[in-house]
């Protein structure tokens, strides 16, 4: 087992029970200091202080793992300037205007419009009174927007 795959089996160790869940995970740096960002979410959203609660738990099951190296844990939300990996996220920003880079017949194209509806396996965006059902499988990017 790699050491990226008992991190983040540590990580989601730490937040089962939860309605938590992990957005992305980077592990970055030398062999001698690294970096463990974990950006997490849930459907409700998530506060700084749920993230220090949930860090504190990550060190804890990390430190089992006994690392080698010394490494700077980062927890937090993914912010608005991240991109939206995760359904569950999307269900979360309904009714929010979204830009979305999607592949269409080898093309990428780009559209802004407001998440109207979330299926299993599309979201289906509100495009100046036009309905567009995108599969989550075509979809490049999706950032909310902030202003419109």
């Amino acid at each position: 087992m790699t050491i990226s795959t008992e991190l983040k089996q540590a990580i989601e160790q730490s937040i089962t029970g939860t309605d938590l869940f992990i957005v992305d995970f980077v592990f970055r740096g030398d062999k001698s200091y690294r970096v463990i960002e974990v950006y997490m979410d849930s459907e409700k959203g998530i506060t700084s202080g749920e993230c220090s609660q949930v860090g504190v738990q990550i060190q804890t099951n990390l430190e089992q793992l006994n690392i080698p190296w010394q490494y700077r844990l980062e927890v937090s939300s993914p912010g608005l300037d991240k991109a939206l990996k995760d359904i569950r996220q999307y269900k979360r920003h309904i009714g929010r205007k979204a830009k979305v880079t999607y592949m269409e017949n080898e093309i990428e194209k780009t559209v802004i419009g407001e998440i109207y509806s979330i299926e299993e396996k599309s979201v289906t965006l509100n495009c100046k009174d036009l309905k567009i059902e995108l599969p989550f499988s075509n979809l490049v990017t999706t950032y909310i927007q902030t202003i419109f």
